[in-house]
């Protein structure tokens, strides 16, 4: 995204949150909102993250500057919350079998070893195998967690392969 666009993004989900004025007004005193749309963890789903007063309503105007730059430097609690609790289980397996890839890869050389992982770890966890291919689960990341075009696949931006390592580390049989 260029800076125009992080600076619109930034500013739709403020303008149409339910974020207090309070909490608001810390994010453009003294031009914070700067930092935020020059942070290299800039994300969409970010934003909407931290502009939803549902899941920040614990932290105090004053703290929520600090919690926006905690989220931004490490945005591993947003990722590991959307990867375990909204995300398929195909798309799950997706995210890994493309960490074990180069970090843009083809969807020619994704597509086989996704459909293996995802077999192995269906009759491990005892769950259904995708019966409709690989598209639907890219269609699914694409945005969120990773850039689908060209027939080309990599990671949306570098906190999201963090996280999946983070992901593969703690798990073992992972």
């Amino acid at each position: 995204y260029s800076r125009g666009d992080k600076a619109r993004i930034l500013y739709n989900h403020l303008y149409f949150s339910d974020l207090p004025s309070t909490h608001r007004e810390q994010l453009l005193k003294d031009d914070f909102f700067f930092r935020i749309i020059g942070h290299e963890h800039f994300n969409p789903r970010l934003i909407e993250w931290l502009s939803s007063y549902r899941r920040v309503k614990s932290i105090s105007a004053s703290e929520y500057r600090g919690f926006v730059m905690k989220l931004l430097d490490s945005p591993h609690e947003l990722w590991r919350h959307a990867f375990e609790r909204q995300l398929s289980a195909a798309a799950q397996d997706l995210l890994l079998a493309l960490y074990s890839l180069e970090t843009d890869v083809s969807l020619g050389d994704l597509e086989p070893v996704w459909l293996a992982l995802h077999k192995f770890r269906s009759r491990k966890y005892n769950r259904s195998v995708s019966s409709q291919g690989i598209r639907p689960v890219l269609q699914e990341l694409d945005g969120a967690f990773l850039s689908f075009s060209l027939s080309r696949v990599s990671f949306l931006n570098p906190s999201i392969r963090e996280f999946i390592a983070s992901v593969i580390l703690s798990e073992r049989s992972t």
